[in-house]
């Protein structure tokens, strides 16, 4: 597990400034900042739409937060090189929605590389005895920066990690995509990444994992996140990504023998035990319950008219 920085201070991540572990520029010291990430695996996302809610957690690394047993939401403009440890599932906000708290400097982890902490919370919220200094992001002394102009950047070469002391609604969420788990690590688990079930699969399987858990359970939290902002009602790249992969589910290799087509009234319940099985990474009950249909592309018709439903998009755009 990464240690602390010894008096790491804001002004060694400074915008703008080569770090010292890098020979040359890599010309990302002064990145834009617009969104920014929050990443779990499938069933830690699943929870979160149940909710409604980004719940805040225990910060149980070797933060200094965590002797006074603080409760955070992590986000990060950072994108994993090697993917992420935090899983696969993302949520994607934008940055500039105000947030009315105030802002400190956390600490530094000697990750590769390393990794500015900043927290966002309300003063009476901070425990009795943690001290910190406040974070003036207009100043420029630091690895995120508000320009004149309100423009927003961060020291693209470090892993900034803002804390927020809170519960986060989906509102925030703009939309919903998937990323690779990290290769060799799983943070949840603590342990490798070969310890973790979600790791063993790619970012596209969990997406679709994802989509099915969303449908089988009834959870429309995410719906506005699923779909395209560029055109009303229809589905968003991550949606059309999920069903594209559950698609190669379903196709047995012994072909379809069975009645069923998307207009017979248990077309939906079957498309809806599919999605459970989805969700389960249950592979051959997939394919025993398509095999009920007439063809391949009848199944594939009657989990997108589930989808579509369930996501209020409209099924010619999955």
């Amino acid at each position: 597990m990464a240690s602390l920085i010894p008096r790491a201070k804001p002004s060694d991540f400074k915008i703008g400034v080569k770090p010292p572990y890098k020979a040359k520029s890599s010309g990302k010291e002064k990145e834009p900042l617009g969104i920014v990430y929050h990443v779990t695996h499938i069933e830690g996302a699943l929870q979160i739409a149940h909710s409604g809610q980004i719940r805040a957690h225990l910060v149980s690394d070797t933060s200094r937060m965590n002797a006074f047993r603080v409760e955070v939401v992590w986000l990060s403009p950072n994108e994993w090189f090697k993917g992420s440890m935090y899983g696969q599932i993302r949520f994607v906000m934008d940055w500039n929605t105000p947030i009315k708290m105030e802002t400190y400097w956390v600490e530094a982890m000697a990750y590769t590389p390393p990794a500015p902490r900043i927290l966002f919370a309300m003063p009476a919220d901070i425990p009795t005895g943690l001290k910190m200094a406040k974070y003036d992001p207009k100043v420029g002394d630091g690895p995120w920066y508000v320009d004149a102009a309100g423009m927003n950047w961060w020291h693209g070469d470090y892993t900034l990690e803002f804390m927020y002391m809170g519960d986060l609604d989906l509102k925030y969420v703009k939309r919903v995509d998937f990323v690779p788990h990290h290769s060799t690590h799983c943070l949840l688990l603590k342990a490798p990444a070969s310890d973790c079930p979600d790791a063993s699969i790619s970012e596209f399987e969990a997406g679709a994992c994802f989509v099915a858990g969303l449908i089988c359970r009834g959870l429309p939290s995410l719906n506005d996140a699923f779909q395209d902002p560029k055109g009303s009602g229809s589905a968003s790249p991550s949606l059309r990504s999920a069903l594209s992969h559950i698609g190669t589910w379903f196709i047995p290799s012994g072909g379809y023998s069975g009645s069923l087509t998307t207009a017979d009234p248990m077309s939906p319940t079957i498309a809806h035990a599919m999605f459970a099985a989805m969700s389960r990474k249950a592979k051959d009950e997939v394919k025993a319950l398509a095999r009920m249909f007439v063809s391949a592309d009848e199944a594939r018709s009657a989990i997108k008219v589930v989808m579509a439903r369930h996501f209020s998009v409209t099924a010619s755009t999955l």
